[in-house]
């Protein structure tokens, strides 16, 4: 199946987010990793994994890798944490009043840019409540280096 722009990405499918070391505790999310800059809007930024067709998870984190390097500064320290879109969605539906999507919204060299949205923008108890369902939901086998090791 192929999405097009604005479709949601089916509940089977995973997304994958780079996460600074300010982001991560014992290289695993904080509560915060979820969470938007003060004063933004905008959905949180992930890559859909699936759309890369890769024939293996490391394959498509050195996919995500490629295509974030010229958007961000990543760190040695930095993740790419992975989450399953489905169990994500029916977690927060569970834990808050909101109800999140994943959403495709590919970007000039980045086809796998989708964002997360749903969240309440002006009720930050509610977005920290979702930051730390989606936290909970990434075990140390879900993180990866953001820059593979020499």
């Amino acid at each position: 199946m192929i999405l097009v722009e604005g479709e949601h990405l089916p509940r089977s499918d995973h997304a994958s987010r780079y996460l600074s070391s300010s982001r991560l505790v014992d290289g695993l999310p904080r509560a915060t990793a979820f969470t938007r800059a003060e004063g933004d809007t905008c959905p949180i930024s992930v890559n859909w994994l699936e759309q890369l067709k890769e024939p293996d998870r490391e394959s498509e984190i050195g996919r995500v890798r490629e295509a974030l390097a010229p958007k961000l500064t990543m760190t040695k320290r930095g993740r790419i944490v992975v989450l399953n879109v489905g169990d994500a969605i029916a977690a927060v539906e569970d834990t808050s009043s909101c109800v999140i999507s994943f959403v495709h919204e590919p970007e000039e060299g980045d086809d796998s840019h989708a964002g997360i949205h749903g969240y309440p923008d002006e009720d930050k108890e509610q977005e920290l409540l979702i930051s730390t369902t989606l936290k909970r939901l990434i075990a140390a086998d879900d993180v990866y280096l953001a820059l593979p090791s020499p």
